[in-house]
Parts: C-alpha cells; structure tokens; sequence
C-alpha cells in the first residue's frame, strides 16, 4: 500500500520536472518542509498531515504526472506512522530552586502565539526575567508579576497552580486607600515593618525623619513630603529614589559620607576597590583609613584581600597590617573591604554580616558575584569623580537633585 508519506517523498524526489517549477514559491517550500519531517524520527502532526492532504489535493493536476495512484491514496489516506503528539505545555507555578527565593515560573512549548504573547511581558514585570531555556522561565515573586503574569497569560489558556491563583484572587480583593494606610508612616504603619524598622535602627530613632526617609528604600513604606536640602549630603541620601547613587568624590569628601552614614545608622559598611592599580588601591585604602579615623573607627576593620608583594603592593599590604585591618568577619565587624570581581567565600557562609550600606570607589559595579553579593542592599554608593557613562542603563542615580 502507498501511503501518503512515501507518495509525498517520491514527489519531492523527482527532478524532472522539480516542484519549484511548477509551484509557487511558498508552497513547494511547505512540501519540501514536510518532506524532511517525515523522513525524521519524530514524524509529523496531525495538523501537519491536513496541510500536506489539502496541497495534495490542490495541485493533483501536477502531481498525476509522477504518480498516477494520487487519487486513490488520497481516497483513502494511510501513513506509515503514527503522528507526532503536540505538546501544548502551557503552565505557571511557583517554585524554590536550590538556595533561591521562590518564583514564578513560567512553562510552555515553543510556539509562535505563545512568543508573540510572551514579548510584552518585561514591560509588565518588576525586575528581570530569568531564562532558564527555550521552554522555561522565571521572575520574581512579587504581588505586581502574579497579576501580570496571570492577567497576561490567562486569555491564551495557561494553568496555573492553586496558589498563585489564591494569591492572585486576595491581591485584587486589596483596595488601594486601605493599602496605602498600612504603608505609610505612622500609628497605623503594617506591624511587620514596624517590628522591623524599631529592630533595625532602635525605638528612639523612629522620631529621626532623615533615618526614617532614608528606610524607605528598605522597608517600602510611604512618608509625607518634606523640604530636601538640594546640596546637604545627608539629605541626598536619605531622600533618594533608587537603591544605587553617585556621589561626585570632587563635591563631597569621603570623611563626611561615612559619617553621614554613621548618622543614619548605615553600619555595618561594605567597601568595594574598583581598581586593580597597586597605587590606585593604596591612595584609596590611606583615605579610607583617615576618614575612618576622622570618624573614631579604629577597630573591627576587615579588608580582605591583598595585593602582589612588590614595591607598590607592599605599601597597600603595610597600610592594612600597621591599622590591623585585618579582623574576622563576624558580627562585630563594621567596615569590610574587598575587590571588585573577587568575592571571598566565606562571605556567603554562616558569618552572621551582612552589610547596610555599600561604598564603590568607582563606578564598574554592574557584573559577576560582587555585584549580585552587593544587590541585597538597599543603599549602593558609587564614590568617584564622575558618574559612569552606562549611568542610563545601570540604575545609577546621580548625586544631582534631577531625581
């Protein structure tokens, strides 16, 4: 028995006359396309096999030529195997990977309408999107992504798990004037955030509006506007409106950025060396040492990396050896420094720190682990002389009031 496979393999076979020559473009494409998906191991679809039934059909005329059985075959239409299954993944849920936070994630077989809809969604997101491959993704958890996603994807008939849906059902319930209540500053501020925020820089300095106008960033919780001081540099960094500033090292010394940070209770520090010079390392490091001084930090100072003991790299090494920089990283320590690109291990194990605030003498930090490492913390200063030229696309604020 011929079936329609075999009659289709034999029509693309022939070479005289060849189908480009009688067909139109398109078309014979299509059977060239189908040709070689019946010749490979996973066959064609359902779908497919209607395509190559309704060409058949279309162009016989031509066809009867190189074979004159066509009409019975597609009488009667028989294939030498079963059809491809289609796979129409189409699934959202929530899931923890190993040593993440949970996410959402977003399952699905690659096709053409399920891309097209996909294209518009980092617009529609909060933060990036993770690719894991050609069928998989995730983004944050957050209320903003569940109804996105589900508000996104629910009209091309994705599943979605019974909690991101329960999620999603509580969040629209929210009305917004009850929200905002919760979240703003005050007796009626959401008591998680309370109990965090009195944790964090103590009851007695809830009074503090420069401290409280500087959690913000951190606790995500609203205040009333209040006059900003455009050239105060407390003021500059407790009124921002990102995670990352620039703070021109031409305008303001670095003395007087720690201790504005130590006024608004931002220790314990992280301070990351942008340079790989021995003697642009060194220069830093000394003013490092004479506005920590100039602050009355002496002790629980760690920096922890070294550079090549020659000529330059000595002097680095005897600035850090003769202030005894060189403390344990644990619970005490108030000021730890390392190099950009190198983040130590032991960082990421059970040292109980973790930084408040983050000093970059540059403005490079935009890849690899101590970027990411650097990321957890709501107040990332970059400390040079001039923004960086990538400022645009980086989420650098400046130390300007174009906020």
């Amino acid at each position: 028995m011929i079936t329609v496979d075999n009659l289709l393999l034999k029509i693309t076979s022939c070479t005289t006359p060849k189908i480009e020559e009688y067909l139109p473009t398109r078309d014979s494409k299509v059977l060239r396309s189908l040709a070689s998906a019946v010749s490979s191991p996973v066959f064609i679809t359902e779908n497919q096999s209607r395509l190559l039934l309704k060409l058949l059909e279309q162009y016989s005329s031509h066809f009867l030529i190189i074979d004159n059985t066509l009409t019975d075959v597609l009488l009667v239409p028989a294939w030498s195997r079963r059809f491809r299954a289609v796979d129409n993944t189409k699934k959202v849920y929530i899931k923890t990977l190993k040593d993440k936070e949970p996410a959402i994630f977003v399952e699905y077989s690659p096709n053409s309408a399920v891309r097209k809809t996909l294209q518009g969604i980092g617009k529609l997101i909060e933060n990036n999107i993770t690719v894991h491959s050609t069928r998989l993704i995730s983004i944050e958890l957050t209320e903003k992504n569940i109804v996105a996603i589900i508000d996104l994807l629910r009209p091309s008939k994705f599943e979605f798990d019974q909690k991101i849906t329960d999620f999603y059902e509580i969040i629209k319930k929210w009305k917004f004037a009850d929200e905002c209540n919760k979240f703003f500053f005050g007796e009626n501020l959401y008591e998680p955030i309370k109990s965090s925020l009195e944790k964090d820089i103590g009851v007695e300095s809830v009074t503090n509006l420069l401290i409280i106008a500087d959690r913000k960033t951190r606790y995500h919780f609203l205040t009333k506007k209040v006059e900003k001081n455009e050239v105060k540099l407390q003021d500059l960094i407790a009124h921002r409106t990102q995670q990352k500033i620039w703070i021109d090292s031409n305008a303001y010394e670095l003395s007087d950025v720690i201790g504005n940070l130590k006024d608004l209770k931002r220790f314990p520090l992280l301070v990351i060396f942008d340079s790989h010079s021995a003697d642009v390392c060194t220069k830093t490091l000394k003013n490092l040492q004479k506005s920590l001084e100039n602050n009355e930090i002496f002790n629980h100072v760690g920096i922890y990396f070294r550079l090549q003991n020659d000529t330059a790299g000595k002097v680095f090494n005897g600035v850090i050896q003769e202030n005894h920089y060189n403390a344990p990283l644990d619970s005490a320590t108030i000021v730890a420094g390392i190099q950009t690109g190198k983040l130590p291990k032991f960082f990421l194990k059970d040292c109980n720190w973790a930084p408040k605030s983050v000093i970059v003498f540059g403005n490079n930090l935009r890849h690899g682990k101590t970027a990411i490492y650097s990321n957890r913390c709501d107040l990332i200063i970059s400390y040079s002389d001039k923004p960086s030229i990538f400022d645009n696309n980086t989420g650098w604020a400046t130390s300007t009031w174009a906020l």
